[in-house]
């Protein structure tokens, strides 16, 4: 049996939001194909989770180091408040494999005492591009600074990568940005682990456009502003946007648009039951870093996808969607959908099937360890 130590930068369930999804797949997938894991990770803001122990040999839950000294060290402050001793310890009791999940768990990376030690690195986004993309998005100033600072020591960090045997890239952009800073690594190109193992369309038409996210995060509110005053109020055809912890202010700008809908932190099964019924799943971001899961989840278990190009860079899914830029071309487009039937099955499986299925990308990533 092999053996595996996973370290997440969050406790994985509930499977709520796009980088607790890909862990928790992943780990459960890697558990079906008979791998012992212990899992590590941290419970800053999420209650310990019992069901993870069906999947996991051992589950250890650390504490983030939230002082100020982990916020004016050199390294960067998410990584810093992970570095905790205790996982160190734990990972010291064997020799088996380490996976770490994002570039904000690799504090342990370059320690020389794990240096005889597989390591492979899940990296979730280029980060210091995603946080230079939170803080043009922020409107805060403090949030702006924080993450422009962020970003700065997440670039110069990312150095630490080259301790790594494998690095394991969510998108074929990323993959090529970390084959290029690393040529004598691998580097391979593993998509989102999710929550579908087979297609499962829905029939018929469906009753509203939909954009969903993890709306306490700024690219997502700020996609949900675009689309309200650009396309959603140019329209005739209800809409709906639903995700977790939208802001007060945000709730007060939705409730100006009569057509538009707001689904506030909604359950999975109340989200996957509105990406079923709806006729559009419209996907925006103005933040070409990563795979969104989302645009998987919709492709998996929705009608029509319309996305921009920022949304589909490096997927590998464009053919899959309909793709608009403009406010323009993202208004005509629902037009020209909303009242044609979904009858795109059969390139789905073909592209989905078995590219995005976990089982088989658990067992490519079996074979690196």
């Amino acid at each position: 049996m092999k053996h595996l130590h996973i370290i997440a930068f969050d406790i994985p369930l509930p499977a709520n939001y796009g980088g607790a999804i890909d862990v928790f797949y992943r780990l459960k997938a890697l558990h079906e194909q008979g791998v012992a894991i212990t899992l590590h990770c941290f419970d800053y803001a999420r209650p310990h989770n019992d069901e993870l122990n069906n999947y996991c040999e051992k589950v250890h839950y650390y504490k983030r180091d939230t002082s100020l000294r982990a916020q004016f060290h050199l390294r960067p402050y998410t990584v810093v408040s992970r570095q905790n001793t205790d996982l160190l310890r734990n990972l010291l009791n064997d020799e088996h494999p380490i996976l770490f999940e994002g570039l904000m768990c690799c504090g342990f990376l370059d320690d020389v005492r794990l240096k005889s030690r597989i390591k492979l690195v899940r990296p979730h986004n280029v980060e210091h591009a995603y946080y230079f993309g939170l803080a043009k998005a922020t409107k805060n100033i403090i949030k702006k600074a924080y993450y422009a600072i962020e970003a700065l020591k997440l670039a110069k960090y990312e150095s630490v990568l080259c301790h790594a045997d494998a690095i394991l890239a969510l998108s074929t952009k990323e993959q090529a940005h970390f084959q290029l800073k690393f040529p004598k690594k691998s580097v391979y190109f593993f998509p989102c682990f999710h929550q579908h193992e087979t297609l499962n369309l829905p029939t018929g038409r469906g009753q509203y456009i939909l954009y969903h996210g993890n709306l306490q995060l700024s690219e997502n509110e700020q996609a949900v502003r675009y689309l309200c005053r650009y396309v959603f109020s140019k329209l005739n055809f209800p809409c709906v946007v639903a995700g977790l912890n939208p802001k007060p202010s945000l709730q007060k700008f939705i409730q100006k648009y009569p057509n538009v809908k707001l689904v506030a932190s909604p359950t999975k099964q109340a989200m996957d039951k509105l990406i079923r019924e709806a006729q559009i799943n419209i996907l925006i971001t103005h933040q070409n870093t990563g795979l969104k899961l989302k645009l998987l989840h919709a492709l998996f278990a929705g009608r029509f996808v319309i996305a921009n190009s920022d949304m589909l860079t490096g997927s590998g899914l464009e053919t899959l969607c309909h793709k608009a830029d403009s406010a323009e071309a993202q208004i005509a487009c629902c037009k020209e959908l909303f009242n044609k039937t979904f009858d795109e099955n059969d390139l789905r499986q073909a592209v989905l099937v078995p590219n995005y299925i976990n089982s088989e990308q658990a067992q490519r990533l079996i074979c690196l360890f």
